[in-house]
């Protein structure tokens, strides 16, 4: 039976059965009705999503036992305990015979149960578990990639990041990835289909747009910054409060991974989408963030004799330039010399 459900929490969602019906065997009526109250409470995908996983997370296949087929595995149970306790002397009190017997009658129909799913199949078909598998992609230090999700969505996977997502993608009613690390999503429009990206605690809800996530995990934020269209961003531990910020154009917003807040900024210029076009840019930057950066972007390690001094800060760009043009910038700022061999940098 179909309500608002307006006031329904998670637990309500994944009990109710026409939402049931929706993510187990969905019809044309499911569809028509869950694709119209997910555009007009777009605030309530993250509730929906989780519901749903809920749903999903229920291995067994709907059987009604035949009661003859009971009975006669009981009487089979029976013969086997009779069979196993012949000719055998049990000194049991009358006590502890009468709470032996309490237990059996519990466990027993249990037995039954269990038996019955296990001969006739009712568990989850292993086959059918093992189709839905998660592809990831996974990118090392030096290594960036771009590919297209089975929907449509472009994505853009910088280095060090990885994104996982499942084989059944395509024929999820929510599609869902998760991101560790930094990309850039061009998500493909599909108003009966929400868009749900995962980093750590904070989840992102899109309908088609583009924007970068950056959500490396040695960082102190989670940043989500928008190129066009709208998100909306929310705390997967906070979701029950209903808590959350929509980005547009240009806004950039700031998960505090410590503190658990959000907060939103205005982007200016096109800096931090800039690395998929293959563009560095350094913003009085000191030289531990640098060294950081050059790893990741260009899959070395460094090795530095004596010190350098931290107090310095530096401010360059950089469109698809070699190793050594970027550190010849950076010698005369920070006054040292380097050698490169191979994938290491040694800096005296």
């Amino acid at each position: 039976m179909k309500e608002n459900y307006h006031k329904h929490t998670v637990e309500d969602f994944a009990q109710d059965t026409f939402f049931q019906k929706w993510v187990k065997n969905p019809d044309e009526e499911c569809e028509e009705f869950w694709s119209d109250w997910l555009n007009k409470n777009s605030a309530r995908i993250f509730e929906v999503n989780e519901a749903v996983e809920m749903v999903r997370s229920l291995r067994f296949v709907e059987a009604d036992l035949d009661e003859g087929k009971v009975e006669a595995l009981w009487n089979s149970i029976s013969k086997d305990i009779k069979h196993e306790t012949n000719g055998r002397n049990f000194l049991v009190s009358k006590k502890s015979s009468s709470f032996l017997l309490k237990i059996a009658a519990a466990l027993i129909p249990l037995c039954i149960i269990g038996y019955v799913y296990l001969q006739e199949g009712y568990f989850a078909n292993e086959e059918k578990v093992a189709q839905a598998m998660n592809i990831k992609k996974d990118n090392p230090n030096g290594k960036k990639s771009q590919f297209t999700l089975p929907d449509g969505t472009r994505v853009f996977l910088n280095a060090n990041s990885k994104l996982v997502y499942s084989s059944l993608f395509n024929d999820e009613i929510i599609r869902k990835v998760k991101l560790k690390g930094e990309a850039f999503f061009m998500v493909k429009k599909d108003s009966l289909r929400p868009f749900i990206i995962e980093s750590g605690d904070l989840q992102v809800q899109v309908l088609g747009t583009s924007f970068n996530v950056r959500a490396f995990q040695d960082e102190e934020q989670i940043t989500v910054a928008v190129e066009e269209g709208k998100v909306r961003l929310q705390n997967k531990t906070n979701a029950d409060d209903g808590e959350s910020i929509v980005l547009y154009h240009h806004d950039m917003g700031i998960f505090e991974k410590e503190s658990q807040e959000l907060s939103k900024e205005k982007v200016v210029g096109n800096e931090v989408f800039d690395w998929r076009n293959g563009i560095i840019h350094f913003r009085q930057a000191d030289f531990k963030k640098i060294q950081k950066t050059l790893e990741q972007w260009y899959g070395v390690s460094f090795v530095i004799n004596g010190k350098i001094d931290s107090r310095k800060d530096f401010t360059g760009s950089y469109a698809n330039k070699p190793l050594s043009t970027v550190l010849d910038g950076l010698k005369f700022v920070y006054e040292f010399e380097y050698q490169i061999d191979d994938k290491t940098i040694t800096i005296n």
